[in-house]
């Protein structure tokens, strides 16, 4: 296998660092940094214009890239400009998942940076497995409504939307349901991590939701899903230390 990076993956960095260097300064990553959001939407929007979360999803979704190559690409680059805003968290975990589901009208939004989508598996007791959730989501009809508490969801605060994972009362194993920021019953408690960043406890008490995808069937999307968090975490890192 090439290792080597395309022509076109040379130009995707050079673009990034020179944005980094000409119209990211220190002192506003520092100010956007300690702000209760703990980034700066103005510049999320402009990365959005650039293309770099384009580079993160296939043609078909509205994207020019979305192989593993493209992520590490992009990634290393915000690594090395120390860059605060959370593409990782608000558009490629969610935009993946949201993208197997056939909600393309959304992941379209996602890569224009008109919506941000963050994504709640974790839960209070359960030593960071999420793959038995005890937030429950009860079927009436055609609607499902939530009850539970996701606890260290990652830039919930300012986010347009919620994935978060549940059971189901008739079917084993984990679904995955699309919630609304501003939907009823939703509360959201924030608070800054050890990291800079932001997270919220999110209460869900009859919360409206939309199922997404099979009922029941949603390990293997998470698991695929953390797999490119993973690797897009390994690239910031590896930018980090270069």
């Amino acid at each position: 296998m090439d290792f080597q990076p395309t022509e076109e993956r040379r130009m995707l960095a050079d673009m990034i660092g020179k944005f980094i260097q000409n119209d990211y300064p220190l002192k506003a990553r520092l100010t956007a940094g300690s702000s209760a959001l703990g980034y700066c939407t103005a510049a999320y929007s402009t990365m959005a214009q650039l293309g770099l979360i384009g580079a993160l999803f296939e043609e078909e979704v509205g994207g020019f890239g979305g192989s593993g190559f493209d992520i590490t690409t992009v990634f290393t680059e915000l690594g090395k400009g120390l860059v605060l805003e959370p593409l990782n968290d608000t558009a490629l975990t969610t935009g993946y998942i949201l993208a197997q589901t056939d909600q393309l009208e959304l992941v379209k939004q996602i890569v224009l940076g008109e919506r941000r989508v963050a994504l709640g598996l974790l839960e209070n007791g359960a030593d960071y497995d999420w793959s038995a959730p005890e937030t429950l989501a009860r079927q009436t009809g055609a609607a499902w409504q939530l009850n539970g508490v996701k606890t260290c969801v990652k830039f919930a605060h300012g986010a347009d939307a919620l994935i978060v994972s549940a059971q189901t009362q008739s079917t084993p194993g984990i679904s995955l349901f699309l919630i609304e920021a501003a939907a009823a019953g939703l509360a959201e408690h924030p608070f800054q991590t050890v990291d800079g960043g932001n997270a919220c406890e999110i209460t869900l008490h009859n919360t409206p939701a939309q199922l997404l995808a099979v009922e029941g069937a949603a390990y293997p999307l998470i698991d695929a899903a953390a797999a490119r968090a993973t690797l897009a975490l390994c690239a910031e890192a590896l930018g980090l230390m270069e």
